[in-house]
């Protein structure tokens, strides 16, 4: 980890107010529940455990440099989004760990969308993003 305050860590990436900070957290839980036929009446249901996990992670990045002007656009350009990318093109489970060092287990990185806005020259100001992440499991 490094010096630097972060919110959330997944794998090597950081969500940080430096960097790709978050602006909602949307978690889905779904469970499996059985249809069961049943004569002359109504079916009945069957609880039969926990399914899939989801977190949505959604934010923006923003290439600038505080206290300065437009001008100053910062050269890094998407280096927040590629990280992510690159995190999500490994293949494996990554660890999530929030700022408070709670372990929230691993996770898999479905999707990673963007959408680049307010261009200064060929350089995106904002960089607005979209992060599905489905839960692998407590351990490796």
């Amino acid at each position: 980890m490094s010096d630097k305050t972060y919110f959330m860590a997944l794998g090597d990436f950081r969500f940080s107010q430096e960097g790709a900070s978050y602006e909602q957290l949307q978690r889905q839980i779904n469970y499996r529940w059985q249809k069961l036929a049943t004569v002359s009446n109504r079916p009945g249901y069957q609880f039969i455990g926990v399914d899939d996990e989801r977190l949505e992670v959604s934010g923006a990045v923003f290439n600038y440099q505080a206290n300065k002007s437009v001008d100053s656009v910062q050269s890094v350009g998407n280096d927040p989004l590629v990280l992510m990318r690159d995190q999500a093109a490994k293949g494996v489970p990554l660890r999530l760990v929030l700022d408070n060092g709670k372990n929230l287990g691993l996770w898999l990185i479905k999707t990673v969308s963007e959408q680049q806005t307010a261009f200064v020259g060929s350089a995106p100001f904002k960089q607005a993003y979209r992060m599905t992440l489905l839960y692998f499991g407590a351990r490796l």
